[in-house]
């Protein structure tokens, strides 16, 4: 492990370290031959009492890494299918990194740099950092510096037979699609979220909390409205209860006729007819895949 230091932001600690679980934190830094002194409520102030805020280069990535796994349910996901048995011959890490460098010098002139890692039970975590166009920033009117952005594009290979892909950019993503093509020699293909996925998601994710409905002219025979939203913690029995009390017409069955569902979230997990896709834990994410298997 290299010895040289780098300081790290008192905010910047404080982020990541909230991000992720308290025992995951602690089984890190008895990793790092760290020993934690003294419990605390926080662990910020439980990582900055045992490690400080100067971290090797390889200490910051893990670190950063761990924040990563953590936050992958609160990411919006497109899923892919493709045959994960073709992962089991790439060999270790370094070896898989090495073949990506070279499948991406070839496809691409702007730079690029790679993260992997292997998160257990779930696959092999790949963060794509693409050199964007530069930006000039202004301040204070005097001064101006030129910053080169970064498209990043967040993969997960998963052990299932899933490709979990986040990102802004749709070029970069179907760069990143193509590579990984190459990469595995078999076919990677986008999975569809269906109306019946929908309609098999209110079924089995209850209670629901969001609900919007679409209502395109050609189907609501009306204009004027182009979406319906209903939020809270049970809209289905809600929707329910305020006609039954309110005598008002207006509940599941009859808002399910203005139109088609186009995105519905419960409290673990959130779909939508775009293809976007939140799995809070890894029970909801088994749910969710076996409706799209269907």
């Amino acid at each position: 492990m290299s010895t040289t230091k780098m300081r790290l932001k008192d905010e910047l600690i404080r982020d990541w370290v909230n991000a992720i679980d308290r025992q995951d934190l602690i089984n890190l830094l008895k990793d790092w031959d760290f020993k934690i002194k003294k419990e605390s409520n926080s662990k910020f102030e439980l990582f900055k009492r045992t490690a400080g805020n100067k971290l090797t280069t390889e200490q910051f990535q893990k670190l950063w890494l761990l924040k990563e796994k953590n936050c992958l349910k609160n990411r919006s996901w497109v899923l892919y299918r493709y045959d994960s048995s073709k992962i089991e011959n790439i060999g270790d890490l370094s070896q898989l990194k090495e073949k990506l460098n070279q499948i991406l010098k070839k496809n691409i002139k702007k730079g690029f740099y790679l993260i992997l890692d292997k998160f257990e039970g779930l696959g092999v975590y790949i963060v794509f950092d693409f050199e964007g166009s530069p930006r000039v920033i202004e301040e204070l009117g005097l001064k101006f510096h030129i910053h080169h952005s970064i498209q990043r594009i967040r993969c997960l290979l998963g052990n299932n037979g899933y490709i979990q892909i986040s990102g802004i950019s749709k070029i970069r993503i179907n760069l990143c699609l193509n590579v990984l093509e190459d990469l595995l020699e078999t076919k990677i293909e986008e999975i569809l979220i269906y109306s019946y996925v929908i309609r098999e998601f209110l079924q089995h994710m209850r209670p629901i909390e969001k609900l919007v409905v679409s209502c395109p002219r050609e189907m609501s025979g009306f204009s004027g409205v182009e979406r319906i939203t209903v939020e809270g913690p049970n809209v289905v029995e809600g929707m329910e209860d305020l006609r039954s009390r309110q005598e008002i017409l207006f509940n599941f069955e009859g808002l399910s006729k203005l139109g088609a569902w186009s995105t519905v979230k419960s409290k673990n997990a959130k779909i939508d007819v775009q293809g976007k896709i939140k799995l809070g834990d890894e029970d909801t994410k088994r749910k969710v895949l076996y409706f799209l298997r269907s």
